[in-house]
C-alpha cells in the first residue's frame, strides 16, 4: 500500500474552480470574498458575526487584546494545548494560569479548575483539544469573559456563554484555507474591536486617521477565502465522512485492551480533527510507531505538554510535575491518520499494524 500520511486536505475540482476565479478578478485582498465567507461562516455555526483572520492564532491574539488582558493579569487555559493557546496571553505580558486535564481525554479538569479560579483571574482560555467540546458550566458561574479556542472543533455548535469561540484552517483541519482562521461572537462590539484589530487598528469613520488604535495586519486574503467558502459549501459531507471513519477505528480498535480510544464516540459534542488513542506504556507506542515507519503510516505524538517547554517554565514558574495527568497523558498519546478521503481499507490497514506493534512488543 503506498504511503498513508497523518492528514491530507480534502482539494476538489470546486476548490480549484474558486481560487482561479479570485485569481482572474485580481481583487487579491480586502474583496467582496472573505465578507461573504464570513457571512456563510457565521450562518453554518449559527453566530451573528464572524471575522476572518490570516491564523487561528492570530484570532487568538485580538481576542485577548480585545479584552483588554495586560501584563499582570491573568487567563486560566488548559495545560495540554498547542502553543498558541499559551502564546496568545503571554503576548499581552498576562500569565497563563494552566488547568490540569483529564488524563484519559486531555480536555480540562473540572475538579482542578475549581481549585485555581481565583479573584485575580481575567478570562478563561478552554481548549476544545482533538475536536472534543469542552463544556463551559462550570466557567459560566462567573462573570469572566470566556474565549474558546475551537481550532479543532470546527463542526459542533458553539456553546451559549462563550463570548467568542476562535476556529483555524490548517491544513490537517476538518476545513482548510491553506493558512487562516475564523473568530465568531454574538456581541457586535467585540466584532467591532476584533474586526479593528485585523486592520491596523482602523476604525470606520471618518476621522479614522485619528482615531487609529495599534492593531495588527492579520487579514485574510481573498484567495484564502474562495478555499474556505467552497470548503465550507461542502463541510456537512466532510464532517459526515470523518465520523463515519472515527467509528470505524472506534469499532476496531475496540478490542485491543492495549490502547485506549481517547475520542467518546456516543458524545455528538465531537468534531473528528484526528484519531488520538493511549498506548498501555512508552514500549508498547515504539513498538506501533516502528511498525507504522516499515510500512510509510504516518503518526504524531500530539503536542508537548506546555509547560515542557523552557521560555513558558521562565514566564509562568510552572514545571512538568505540576501537572501530573497532563504528564500521563501526553506520554503515551499516539495520534493516527485521518483525512477525509481515506478509505475503509486504509484504516483496517493501519489497524492491522497497530495490532502487529503490540504483538511485537509483547513477543
Amino acid at each position: 500500500m503506498k504511503k498513508i500520511p497523518l492528514f491530507r486536505p480534502n482539494i476538489n475540482r470546486k476548490e480549484f474552480k474558486a481560487v482561479e476565479n479570485v485569481l482572474k478578478s485580481k481583487q487579491l485582498s480586502r474583496g467582496p470574498c472573505v465578507e461573504f465567507f464570513e457571512q456563510e461562516f457565521a450562518k453554518f455555526v449559527g453566530r451573528r458575526f464572524a471575522i476572518a483572520v490570516n491564523g487561528g492564532t492570530s484570532g487568538l491574539d485580538i481576542c485577548m487584546k480585545a479584552l483588554g488582558i495586560k501584563k499582570g493579569d491573568k487567563v486560566i487555559t488548559s495545560a495540554y494545548s498547542f502553543i498558541a493557546s499559551a502564546n496568545c496571553i503571554l503576548y499581552q505580558g498576562a500569565k497563563p494560569v494552566f488547568c490540569d486535564v483529564d488524563s484519559h481525554n486531555g480536555l480540562i479538569d473540572t475538579n482542578k479548575l475549581r481549585q485555581i479560579i481565583s479573584g485575580k483571574i481575567k478570562a478563561f482560555l478552554p481548549v476544545d483539544i482533538f475536536g472534543q467540546q469542552y463544556d463551559l458550566s462550570e466557567l459560566k458561574k462567573s462573570d469572566l469573559p470566556i474565549i474558546v479556542d475551537s481550532c479543532e472543533s470546527f463542526g459542533v455548535p458553539p456553546q451559549a456563554g462563550a463570548l467568542a469561540n476562535v476556529y483555524g484552517f490548517y491544513p490537517n483541519k476538518q476545513i482548510t484555507t491553506g493558512e487562516g482562521g475564523m473568530i465568531v461572537t454574538d456581541d457586535e462590539q467585540f466584532a467591532d474591536k476584533l474586526r479593528s484589530l485585523r486592520n491596523q487598528g482602523f476604525k470606520k469613520t471618518k476621522n479614522y486617521l485619528t482615531e487609529i488604535d495599534i492593531g495588527f495586519n492579520f487579514r485574510m486574503s481573498d484567495i484564502n477565502a474562495a478555499l474556505g467558502l467552497a470548503q465550507l459549501q461542502n463541510a456537512k459531507k466532510i464532517l459526515r465522512k470523518r465520523w463515519k471513519l472515527a467509528h470505524i477505528y472506534s469499532k476496531l480498535l475496540n478490542d485491543i485492551p492495549e490502547v485506549e480510544f481517547v475520542l467518546n464516540m456516543k458524545n455528538t459534542n465531537i468534531s473528528i480533527f484526528n484519531i488520538p488513542v493511549i498506548c498501555k506504556n512508552r514500549h508498547i507506542r515504539n513498538c506501533i510507531v516502528q511498525e507504522f515507519e516499515k510500512h510509510q503510516i504516518e503518526y504524531s505524538f500530539g503536542f508537548p505538554p506546555l509547560t515542557h517547554f523552557a521560555y513558558i517554565q521562565k514566564a509562568t514558574g510552572y514545571k512538568p510535575t505540576d501537572f501530573p495527568n497532563t504528564e500521563i497523558f501526553a506520554q503515551n498519546l499516539l495520534c493516527l491518520p485521518m483525512f477525509t478521503d481515506m478509505s475503509t481499507k486504509q484504516v483496517r490497514f493501519i489497524v492491522k499494524h497497530v495490532k502487529q506493534g503490540i504483538h511485537n512488543a509483547e513477543n
